[in-house]
């Protein structure tokens, strides 16, 4: 179940956004690219190489509004599939403590 679930994770972030041309002459953009791009290029643990997409991207405000706007949904797949992964642990762990008679 948690093997599936990474795997659709994995598969929603390697894949191409609606965005139907690439940038730069690079690659259709993938929701995977998008986060780092902003995490890497804005957020946080800046990368030279990403800041310098980033700043690309703003200066096409449409454009950019659109790269925002899938940054936002894949954080919230990806928040969503902590969550639940964080549900998984808790039941795991109670089964255990039920299991594993106290000392």
């Amino acid at each position: 179940m948690v093997c599936d679930n990474l795997r659709t994770v994995d598969e929603f972030l390697d894949g191409a956004t609606e965005l139907s041309c690439s940038l730069n002459g690079a690659s259709p953009v993938t929701y995977r690219t998008i986060v780092e791009t902003f995490m890497y290029g804005d957020q946080a643990h800046a990368n030279e190489d990403k800041r310098a997409t980033f700043e690309t991207w703003k200066e096409f405000e449409p454009t950019y509004l659109f790269l925002e706007n899938c940054f936002e949904n894949a954080v919230f797949q990806l928040t969503r599939y902590i969550l639940w992964m964080a549900a998984i642990n808790v039941v795991t762990i109670r089964a255990l403590e039920e299991a594993i008679p106290a000392s």
